[in-house]
């Protein structure tokens, strides 16, 4: 993709039925657009050569990048993305990864962070699959020092058969929260999160370090009690 202003159109690419082997990282712009006929019909795979930390990734990670969609097509990781297979970092709004399905990553399937000072959301993963994960399906990353991080919804999430745990502590996840100690974890919405796996130290959903709720009154983060 071509580096995009923000005032210009949408640059869409459209995947047709097959399966699209890249040996580098494709990076999203600004306003930009790729998908294809559907998780079982379009494929792009990471090639046996494939070397990146990510597959596919956002360009701009400075807290305003916004507005990119992924949807409609089956992402092998191959192995591949010692980091994440989807990794989104420091995106503002209006970025959307729907009708998706991640698998086999070297690591998370998909990882959101934030950046020293740099929020992200909101975001919206809309039926998104993870299988065979090395760690995690789905991994939220609070960073020390980060800017907010909030108005991130799931809706049908499914994370499946992720690589066992090391142990108690060090479990792999289909869904980590991990939020900083200051707590900026907020506001994250999961609905109808389905999970299946028969390896040693995984959990469905965890959260590290992050609150239940905030008391709005104090602006304090609490645990339930």
């Amino acid at each position: 993709f071509p580096s995009h202003d923000k005032a210009m159109t949408f640059a869409r690419v459209w995947l047709s039925v097959g399966t699209y082997v890249i040996t580098d990282t494709i990076t999203m712009p600004e306003k930009s657009w790729m998908g294809g006929t559907g998780m079982l019909n379009t494929c792009i795979k990471a090639a046996n050569t494939f070397s990146s930390a990510t597959i596919i990734e956002n360009e701009t990670k400075d807290g305003t990048q916004e507005c990119f969609e992924l949807c409609n097509f089956y992402l092998d990781c191959n192995g591949k993305g010692s980091t994440a297979g989807v990794y989104l970092g420091a995106l503002y709004m209006g970025t959307r990864i729907s009708n998706v399905l991640v698998t086999n990553g070297a690591a998370a399937n998909i990882m959101i962070t934030n950046y020293s000072g740099k929020g992200v959301g909101p975001l919206l993963l809309d039926n998104v699959w993870s299988t065979l994960a090395g760690t995690h399906g789905i991994y939220l990353k609070d960073v020390t020092g980060g800017g907010t991080f909030g108005g991130i919804t799931m809706i049908n999430p499914v994370t499946e058969n992720m690589d066992a745990g090391s142990g108690a502590g060090s479990e792999h996840c289909g869904i980590l929260i991990d939020g900083s100690t200051a707590g900026s974890i907020e506001n994250i919405n999961i609905i109808n999160h389905h999970v299946e796996g028969s390896n040693n130290y995984i959990i469905g959903l965890k959260l590290v370090n992050t609150p239940w709720y905030r008391d709005w009154e104090t602006a304090e983060y609490r645990d339930w009690e």
